[in-house]
């Protein structure tokens, strides 16, 4: 598997994490009452969508193989 695949895999990988992660928590009744571990499961899905973006924008850039 050449490197372009393997990083647009990555970045499907954690952008559908971060949408579970921010869907779970987005979910919750009272979002003015947030918790402190919610603040950090908010951070966890910031994280993860970074993360992915980062991939996406390593897969654009790097050259194609034939």
């Amino acid at each position: 598997m050449n490197d372009r695949r393997r990083f647009l895999r990555i970045c499907l990988i954690l952008a559908a994490l971060g949408i579970v992660s921010l869907g779970r928590e987005m979910s919750r009744p009272s979002f003015e009452m947030i918790r402190a571990i919610d603040v950090v499961q908010l951070l966890a899905s910031g994280a993860l969508f970074g993360a992915s973006m980062m991939a996406l924008g390593v897969f654009f850039k790097s050259p194609r193989t034939r």
